[in-house]
């Protein structure tokens, strides 16, 4: 009777059992086969709970709070706008294709559809900042002297030094707060 009881509580203990509904994407043993720890036996994935997640360098993620527009986009354009939804609290290593060892975090957004499916990889936007109606220049038509930031304005056949103050700057192009104004030809530099 006794070996009745651990062996029924030795078979409960060796079943495997979803936590929720889902369809199975992988399976990595099958019925009879001996498992090795730290592999999964079966991948789970419940359709109607779709996520994205973007991994970013930590140094990076300091800058991303709950809520930031979270974009999908292709070939530059915005598909669909959803927002922050998860970020995790620590970092961990991942080696880039060149070899360099890289602290990364997860940044996920919940997707409302079911347009995409399982496995389907995304280009990401995540906005960290947002102006409107703001006059930009090209990075390079800034350079920097004593500690000030200038560029060359052309005025028919004169150009003219002038100090700019900037503001955001997305690596292509920079907002010009004050020196210049809308219309004013600058030269860039290549």
């Amino acid at each position: 009777m006794i070996q009745i009881l651990i062996l029924e509580k030795s078979r409960e203990q060796s079943s495997v059992k979803a936590e929720f509904d889902g369809v199975v994407t992988e399976l990595n043993f099958h019925q009879g086969s001996m498992t090795q720890p730290g592999v999964p036996v079966v991948e789970i994935q419940d359709e109607d709970n779709l996520g994205i997640y973007v991994e970013v360098l930590a140094e990076d993620a300091k800058e991303i709070v709950k809520g930031m527009a979270f974009n999908l986009v292709k070939n530059g354009d915005i598909i669909k706008e959803l927002s922050v939804d998860r970020i995790y609290p620590k970092a961990q290593s991942k080696v880039s294709d060149l070899g360099v060892e890289q602290k990364r975090v997860r940044i996920e957004a919940d997707l409302d559809s079911t347009d995409y499916k399982l496995g389907t990889e995304v280009d990401v936007e995540i906005v960290l900042q947002n102006k409107e109606n703001v006059l930009l220049v090209d990075k390079d038509a800034l350079y920097e002297k004593n500690g000030k930031k200038y560029v060359v304005v052309v005025n028919g056949n004169d150009q003219e030094e002038r100090e700019v103050i900037t503001g955001i700057d997305d690596g292509n192009y920079v907002e010009i707060i004050s020196g210049l104004n809308e219309g004013d030809i600058v030269l860039v530099e290549y």
